[in-house]
């Protein structure tokens, strides 16, 4: 191939991804939740597996059963949510009073080492924050996502209702099937584990609202590296709030971080391998685009969505090198 010919593929790639960009996020109302379906199939997946090969049920009853225990997880998980709203707004006085007494305590503190701060100002500005439009917002939103929710619970029952025994076997299908699986069986266990012991360090030190810190760390911990980090940092605002700068702070802050490089850093790495054969920089780069194209569901999908692109990229001659730049294998 000359030099003309590979500026010619270069310029249809570019034009190619910029064309396929804009028809992503033109499409995101309807291609998300189909996206979303997918990565719950392939949670659900090993669950159907269990009922039919191991407890021996018809396929029949296993999809009912497992889908049943899906949309228990989901109704649990808006209870849990809706619970911590409430818990939210009934203590929005108490934390605003905290905040202000942070202030005050702050104030000649600040002013002893000649920085200036007006307490008065902040003291209104802390009163007119408007928490209840803030939640109306917020509750507006989980109406949208839940009517989002329907579509990807139709999509998910054709979905398992579509899925055939006696097609015939495809080897790109196959990989695909067997990468995505493995990643989300191993992601489950990971986060799950993360966030039942991130709501014990939690309990320990008497945090508010632990249940919800530890219910977003289990979503947090899809979202590669940055997801760890928001996760550690959340609760530090409610732990300043409730005991001080103390040794609450000092011992929230080093078991959060303990248990989120344990099971992040040491356990997952063990249980996934090489992670989908994805350098780190090709990680964060596409969880950026996948954060500005389809904003923080985008960010929660981006490592497996990334890994089936790789794996067709592979496939194809003319775009083998790109597979092998994001494996970072390049020569």
């Amino acid at each position: 191939m000359d030099s003309q010919d590979r500026v010619t593929q270069a310029c249809l790639i570019c034009l190619t991804s910029i064309s396929l960009t804009f028809a992503l996020i033109y499409t995101k109302p309807a291609l998300m939740p189909l996206v979303f379906a997918i990565f719950l199939y392939y949670m659900l997946k090993p669950v159907l597996r269990f009922f039919q090969t191991r407890l021996k049920l018809s396929r029949v009853f296993s999809l009912g059963l497992s889908f049943s225990i899906g949309i228990l997880i989901i109704g649990l998980i808006g209870l849990i949510i809706a619970n911590s709203i409430d818990t939210i707004l009934a203590s929005a006085d108490l934390y605003r009073t905290r905040v202000v007494d942070f202030v005050d305590w702050l104030t000649p503190l600040l002013q002893s080492k000649g920085i200036p701060l007006d307490s008065e100002s902040w003291r209104q500005h802390i009163n007119d924050l408007p928490v209840f439009s803030w939640v109306s917002h917020f509750t507006q939103s989980l109406v949208g996502i839940l009517g989002t929710s329907s579509l990807v619970i139709l999509f998910l029952i054709f979905l398992l209702l579509g899925e055939s025994k006696t097609a015939k076997p495809n080897k790109l299908l196959e990989e695909i099937d067997s990468r995505v699986t493995r990643y989300v069986s191993i992601k489950l266990f990971i986060s799950l584990m993360t966030s039942i012991c991130s709501f014990g360090a939690l309990m320990i030190t008497r945090t508010d609202l632990a249940f919800m810190f530890a219910i977003l760390t289990f979503f947090l911990n899809f979202v590669p590296t940055v997801g760890s980090l928001v996760a550690i940092v959340l609760p530090i605002p409610v732990i300043l709030l409730q005991h001080g700068f103390d040794w609450h702070i000092i011992v929230s802050l080093s078991a959060l971080a303990t248990i989120q490089f344990f099971f992040g850093n040491l356990l997952e790495t063990k249980m996934m391998g090489q992670k989908f054969g994805l350098h780190p920089i090709t990680v964060m780069v596409f969880l950026i685009f996948w954060g500005l194209v389809w904003g923080l569901p985008g960010m929660f999908l981006a490592t497996p969505i990334t890994a089936v692109l790789q794996i067709i990229l592979a496939r194809l001659d003319n775009t083998k090198p790109l597979a092998e730049l994001m494996a970072g294998s390049i020569r």
